[in-house]
């Protein structure tokens, strides 16, 4: 069912300005499920979602809410790099990264939608403005929302509309900042290893209401 999906999502992203695929990475038993953006120029060669210098500083923030990648599902709303058509290329040629656009999200939607229903995690945690807003409709910032335990519906794409549409199962949902935010903005940093303070937090008072 998963290899039909990716198949698909494939398909669906190929008349964008996208380059590869990346499936994402964890167990399906995994108790959280990460969501972030869109791969960048680094996790095109690693084949494996954060993997450059803001995934670093991700692999940090885990080791602060006392987690490691084996213990999550990590993917992102669009598993394709999106680039900039007309951008300067780097010294290795590769044209800059941009946003996902609207038809970008929706082509991988039915995928990212799959993997929650598969997954059924106690948590998702959403990286950045396009995870949060793709996943919850909402329109609001992350600067409003991080570090925020929400329970919501999820925002799933219906295929015979064509438009998203409000599940009835309510998810336990933590938006972070991305971690890139702290590359460009270093200072968030601070902030943001806060909010995933809260994350081991959460972890130790459920294992303790067990």
């Amino acid at each position: 069912m998963v290899e039909e999906f990716i198949a698909k999502a494939k398909e669906r992203i190929s008349p964008f300005p996208c380059e590869g695929f990346v499936a994402g990475n964890g167990p399906v038993s995994a108790k959280i499920l990460i969501v972030g953006e869109a791969p960048g120029k680094t996790e095109m060669k690693t084949g494996e979602p954060f993997t450059g210098s803001s995934g670093r500083f991700l692999d940090d923030c885990f080791a602060i809410a006392g987690l490691t990648r084996e213990d999550m599902f990590i993917t992102s709303v669009v598993r394709s790099r999106p680039y900039k058509e007309n951008g300067q290329r780097d010294r290795q040629g590769n044209l800059p990264n941009r946003p996902p656009s609207k038809g970008e999200i929706i082509a991988h939607a039915p995928l990212l939608d799959m993997h929650v229903q598969l997954i059924q995690p106690e948590m998702i945690i959403t990286l950045g403005n396009v995870a949060l807003r793709r996943l919850t409709g909402m329109t609001k910032n992350i600067s409003a929302l991080h570090g925020q335990l929400l329970h919501v519906p999820l925002s799933m794409y219906d295929e015979n509309s064509g438009h998203f549409k409000m599940g009835k199962k309510s998810y336990t949902l933590l938006p972070m900042y991305h971690p890139a935010a702290a590359l460009h903005n270093p200072a968030l940093k601070e902030q943001i290893q806060l909010d995933w303070k809260q994350v081991k937090s959460l972890r130790e008072r459920k294992s303790d209401a067990k």
